[in-house]
């Protein structure tokens, strides 16, 4: 089956980078990572790297820490997390354009209540991948200070436990990932 469901391409000089959200025979969803370098002679080499539904949040959190870092190191390279929006000129979308643009816009609430109604029909905690307000940033720092296990806190948030963490992590509240069975 192997049905490609999102692409969007990232350009330099030397090299393409594709990612590209596809769904398995079995209809776990991936995320794969090709990398195309173009060489002197014309050719192109290409390597990919796959990446499986059990392990995406992890890659997320990893990369945002790595970005993290960096940042720290080299002032050149600003990362806010909460802000992924990339310059049209640096990334390229071939699937989903739209999408992307309406992404990042502010929700009316008819369109945060359908996107709640769908999170919960499809067993996702209400606010699943919708846009943090300042109340609950707030809320989750409170919680946290309140000594609320991360588990409790995505309950009374209707957030998952993967988005608690990280943003635990943003506010600087937590330094690492827990690991399972770690106290937080």
């Amino acid at each position: 089956m192997n049905d490609q469901l999102f692409s969007t391409k990232v350009s330099s000089k030397a090299r393409d980078y594709f990612f590209d959200v596809k769904q398995s025979q079995n209809g776990s969803y991936y995320l794969a990572i090709n990398e195309a370098r173009k060489s002197e002679d014309g050719n192109s080499k290409r390597q990919c790297v796959l990446i499986f539904n059990n392990l995406l949040t992890d890659f997320a959190a990893a990369f945002a820490q790595s970005m993290q870092k960096i940042s720290k190191l080299d002032s050149t390279i600003i990362w806010d997390p909460r802000n992924t929006t990339t310059s049209e000129t640096a990334l390229s979308s071939e699937v989903d354009t739209e999408n992307r643009k309406r992404r990042f816009r502010d929700k009316t609430p008819a369109e945060i209540e359908h996107e709640q109604m769908l999170n919960t029909n499809n067993g996702r905690p209400k606010n699943s991948g919708l846009r943090w307000s300042a109340e609950d940033r707030i809320k989750v720092t409170d919680f946290f200070n309140q000594g609320e296990p991360v588990a409790a806190i995505a309950g009374n948030l209707h957030r998952s436990i993967p988005s608690i963490t990280a943003e635990l992590m943003k506010q600087g509240l937590l330094q690492e990932k827990p690991t399972v069975g770690k106290p937080f």
